[in-house]
């Protein structure tokens, strides 16, 4: 289980996230603009604290072997990406974790 993108930078303005689902269970993408690195995000017990971080947009849940396209307007600045489903974003015997870095230029 992780997050990857094609590129991990894209240009401030409308931004365009074709997410696939390849895994097994349903998962989520949570843009969260921060300063902290894609591993210091506030967590209590196996989820990402939301409420204390600036959630910028997000997915409804996407089934397994699911799509969903996600625009987003986001301005110059460092982001997160992550899955917050239920242990998703610590990594685990299934991988590294589903949370990446993302810099808007």
């Amino acid at each position: 289980m992780d997050v990857v993108v094609s590129s991990p930078t894209a240009p401030a303005g409308h931004v365009t996230f074709e997410i696939r689902n390849s895994g097994e269970l349903p998962h989520e993408l949570v843009v969260i603009r921060t300063d902290k690195d894609a591993e210091g995000l506030p967590i209590e017990g196996v989820m990402v604290v939301e409420n204390q971080l600036d959630v910028v947009a997000r997915t409804e849940h996407i089934p397994a072997a699911g799509q969903a396209t996600l625009t987003v307007d986001l301005g110059r600045g460092h982001y997160v990406l992550i899955c917050n489903l239920s242990g998703h974003y610590e990594q685990s015997r299934y991988g590294p974790g589903m949370r990446v870095n993302f810099d808007v230029e």
